[in-house]
């Protein structure tokens, strides 16, 4: 009986060692777990004049979707995916930017991204206002872009990487 305890009240460095691994990588596994997948980047809603250099900084550009996570489609946009963004060439009178919308299996889609005070930029199909908020950010290399399309009422997002 008085070996059991000697064996039990005695740990090795090994031991310690491992311990403390395994007690470390639970410690990050519960601050850090689920980071990745609740994170979500804010959607700024800028003024007018940082909206304006937006749309004026995508003029004449394309992008397509960002598959990694596979097509995704908005709820708002009946969940057809769109596979590319092509800008027209100049702002309109306005302020807003033409867009072509190339959706998968249907043919092209016209749109307008317009800025409004308080809200944003969203997007206008024809008359109709969708319930898409749109950003653009640029990485902090400053090697790549992405718009990101944000339902406001599903809160599901498609990103868009420039081509």
């Amino acid at each position: 009986m008085d070996e059991k305890k000697s064996d039990l009240r005695s740990i090795g460095g090994g031991r310690i060692a491992i311990l403390s691994s395994f007690a470390l990588v639970l410690l990050f596994l519960f601050a850090f777990g689920c980071y990745g997948c609740a994170y979500q980047s804010p959607l700024v809603v800028p003024d007018e004049q940082e909206a304006t250099l937006t749309l004026l900084h995508l003029v004449e550009t394309s992008w397509t979707l960002d598959t990694a996570a596979g097509e995704q489609g908005l709820p708002e946009l009946y969940n057809v995916p769109i596979t590319s963004l092509e800008f027209g060439s100049h702002l309109n009178d306005d302020g807003s930017l033409a867009v072509t919308i190339r959706v998968k299996g249907r043919p092209p889609m016209m749109a307008q991204f317009i800025h409004e005070a308080g809200r944003g930029l969203f997007m206008l199909i024809g008359d109709d206002e969708s319930n898409i908020r749109v950003s653009h950010s640029t990485s902090k290399d400053g090697k790549s872009q992405t718009i990101t399309f944000r339902g406001v009422e599903s809160n599901a997002q498609c990103y868009f990487l420039k081509n």
